[in-house]
């Protein structure tokens, strides 16, 4: 009878406490009996955190707007699909969940304003779960993790759920987090006698109640559609001021790794958030541990640590975005939201380059690059290699820009990569008549071979980070992070630079060949039919060795020209290299604002 007295107690005074935390600190109902419901409740919702929690508002940074807003997506990320942080204005556009059932969703236009409160409650670690790792799981959908979300929320019991609901569960959570699943729900006793304490619960309280207790009937219903969970949860109309304080739109808030954030969500199911690393913000204390052999011990080892520069870590399911009151506490997730739903432009140079335009596809102009304007210009020297150069630059583009995704992983990822120039003023080119079109194309062939060196490096260390972590070896992890972001910087700082000579060399080829420089689908027909035919050519062998290609990339590459449909060869010469001109420029602005770091090798 105590035990059952004690658990009334806890759970009749959840009733009347704020509306964002219903089951928070006691005040006595005078109800005697609540059967069942005291080892369920335990006086704590699942997420407890509040605006009370929010107390690291940084009202001095209002009037701060960065002029440089740096894409987070391009981040390296750490084992646990964490971003590693350096110094700059970072924003990630985000999937986000709902996490307070009954409550109404961010405005879509001009929204509210929102703070940073540490996730916390009984159930945090399982939310925090659910929001990291969908990303290790594409097969599982926004939706399907949302409504795990409001099932746990809303305490329902997963042995009363539809099967499909613990198979999901089970791809995120571990072994332990699952069996926490059904810790504090609330059972078919408890349900009852609550339906009983609702109508004397003030507004708010009462509103989250019944909310909470229509979900967890629908989600033990098969036939529930998401839209009708949907309209349960997140609240439509008019939302109604229930006092407290407000909290400004677009205010920065301390986190506890020293940066700064701020939050713009669209709707509950899309988060924009910013973070702010001041540059002596983004390095914390690591220790690596060693082994060293002593002589004198008969071969023994002893262990030793070395400190080294960590990077600081930002995981987004760490930093909740806490509103006033009755809006909506929201969760983000790590995961990017859908590229063409935003369509910005690195997204849009990505396309490019990965070949998605018709300007990009079959732009290598079949290994005669200037074969259709040849008498307007004039033709190539016997071993000449810049027309095979140029073709290697307009199609090798978009495998470098695919590249840039740390796949596959490389297991040699205990050392870093290092740019390996091209000597190209060594092969004296001369490929025009005009010598000022010489000077300006060479000039071009030569600044790009600087910037693609680089790229190169920059690829190798996205693979020797992927490496690390597939080795769940955390400090390389860490220093092929630092070596990304140093030749991001780097290959930034170059493709300015070729883009500006490549854009002098199109422009002076213009005006050398007055006229239009069509591109014409017989030329590349008859390229692939000798291509299949007799392979590629001596001289496009040559031009394949200078630019260190291994035999699998060449056969990569006949394979991929052979594939090519004439029907997308197509358009004008100067105009589809300005496209995709463009798209490498704006990879170069992207890149360039990139902070400046320290060699990771030193």
């Amino acid at each position: 009878m105590r035990k059952t007295l004690c658990c009334t107690v806890l759970f009749v005074s959840s009733i009347f406490s704020f509306a964002q935390n219903p089951f928070g600190k006691l005040k006595d109902l005078n109800i005697k009996k609540i059967p069942d419901a005291g080892n369920v409740l335990k006086g704590k919702e699942p997420i407890t955190t509040s605006l009370e929690d929010a107390k690291t508002e940084a009202p001095e940074l209002d009037d701060f707007e960065p002029k440089v807003i740096l894409p987070g997506d391009q981040l390296p990320r750490a084992i646990d699909g964490s971003f590693y942080i350096f110094p700059g204005v970072w924003e990630f556009h985000l999937k986000s969940y709902c996490m307070k059932a009954g409550t109404y969703g961010p405005a879509k236009i001009n929204g509210d304003g929102y703070s940073y409160a540490p996730l916390e409650g009984p159930k945090a670690d399982i939310i925090k779960g659910l929001l990291m790792n969908g990303i290790k799981h594409p097969e599982v959908t926004q939706r399907d993790i949302q409504v795990l979300i409001w099932a746990i929320i809303a305490r329902a019991n997963f042995d009363d759920m539809p099967k499909e609901y613990l198979i999901t569960a089970s791809k995120l959570l571990d072994a332990k987090q699952m069996m926490e699943l059904n810790k504090g729900i609330v059972n078919k006793v408890a349900q009852k006698e609550l339906d009983k304490l609702m109508s004397k619960a003030p507004a708010p309280v009462k509103r989250i109640l019944e909310a909470e207790s229509k979900m967890r009937n629908m989600l033990g219903s098969a036939q529930s559609k998401y839209d009708d969970l949907e309209k349960v949860a997140v609240l439509a109309g008019v939302v109604p001021d229930e006092g407290g304080r407000d909290v400004k739109l677009g205010r920065w808030s301390l986190t506890p790794q020293g940066f700064y954030i701020r939050y713009f969500p669209s709707g509950y199911s899309y988060m924009k958030l910013q973070i702010y690393v001041k540059d002596d913000g983004y390095f914390g204390a690591g220790q690596k541990q060693f082994q060293i052999t002593n002589s004198k011990s008969g071969g023994q080892f002893s262990e030793i640590n070395i400190p080294y520069r960590k990077l600081k870590e930002f995981n987004p399911a760490d930093h909740p975005a806490i509103p006033k009151p009755p809006r909506q506490r929201l969760g983000s997730s790590n995961q990017k939201q859908n590229p063409s739903d935003r369509n910005d432009a690195l997204d849009k140079a990505n396309r490019i380059l990965k070949g998605a335009d018709n300007a990009q596809n079959g732009l290598g102009l079949a290994t005669d690059p200037l074969g259709t304007i040849v008498d307007k210009v004039n033709p190539f020297s016997p071993g000449n290699m810049f027309s095979h150069i140029l073709d290697f630059i307009t199609e090798n583009g978009r495998k470098i820009s695919d590249a840039l995704n740390g796949d596959p992983p490389d297991p040699n990822y205990k050392e870093f990569a290092k740019a390996v120039p091209y000597d190209y003023k060594s092969l004296k080119q001369t490929p025009f008549k005009n010598p000022a079109l010489s000077k300006s194309g060479n000039e071009f062939i030569e600044a790009y071979l600087d910037a693609h060196s680089l790229m190169k490096a920059l690829v190798s260390s996205n693979d020797k980070q992927g490496g690390a972590k597939l080795a769940n070896d955390d400090f390389w992890t860490n220093k092929q992070a630092q070596a990304i972001i140093y030749y991001k910087k780097k290959v930034g700082d170059a493709l300015l630079i070729a883009c500006d000579k490549w854009d002098k060399f199109l422009t002076a080829l213009q005006a050398q060949a007055k006229g239009n420089l069509d591109l014409k689908q017989s030329n590349m027909q008859a390229y692939q039919t000798k291509l299949s035919a007799n392979g590629f050519s001596k001289e496009e062998m040559d031009a394949f060795k200078f630019l260190q290609m291994t035999d699998e990339e060449i056969s990569q590459m006949k394979a991929d020209r052979l594939s090519y449909s004439p029907s997308h060869y197509s358009g004008n010469f100067i105009d589809e290299s300005r496209t995709v001109l463009e798209a490498w420029k704006t990879f170069g602005e992207t890149y360039a604002a990139f902070p400046e770091i320290p060699e990771p090798w030193e």
